[in-house]
């Protein structure tokens, strides 16, 4: 944190330069010497400002990660969005057309719920399964 602003505000210049270090110095901390590491990205949020702000951090530690050896990053956007790639409070989650819509949203338009985390579990899961068993597909994003 900048004492006399209290953080790094979005539309500053130095901005994606200052998280770029941030995210290089937690990663070196958590994964030195080229550990595996492996960034979860952001998911949608329905608040416009944090919305616009969470797709430029998705692109930096996409970024980071791909310039770090043996740095993994996961992309969760699509798995709690609607077809569209829109935010989505609910989802059909059984994949049934017209399906019961299932709540996978903390009220607040940022968190998960417990449906949403378990959304999400699956494909973690098995990207880092599959990174770690070397059976890893070659795109770790979600299509």
């Amino acid at each position: 944190r900048r004492p006399d602003r209290g953080g790094i505000p979005g539309p500053e210049r130095e901005w994606p330069e200052e998280s770029a270090r941030r995210v290089n110095a937690f990663a070196d901390i958590v994964a030195p010497a080229g550990k595996p590491l492996f960034w979860i990205g952001m998911p949608v949020m329905r608040p416009e400002k944090f919305h616009r702000r969470v797709q430029r951090v998705n692109t930096i530690y996409r970024a980071e990660m791909a310039i770090r050896p043996n740095a993994h990053f996961i992309d969760i956007w699509r798995l709690l969005a609607d077809d569209s790639g829109a935010y989505a409070d609910r989802l059909d989650l059984d994949g049934e057309p017209g399906g019961k819509k299932v709540r996978v949203r903390a009220g607040d338009g940022i968190h998960l719920n417990i449906a949403g985390a378990q959304q999400v579990e699956p494909h973690v899961r098995a990207v880092v399964l599959g990174v770690l068993t070397g059976e890893a597909a070659t795109d770790l994003a979600v299509a």
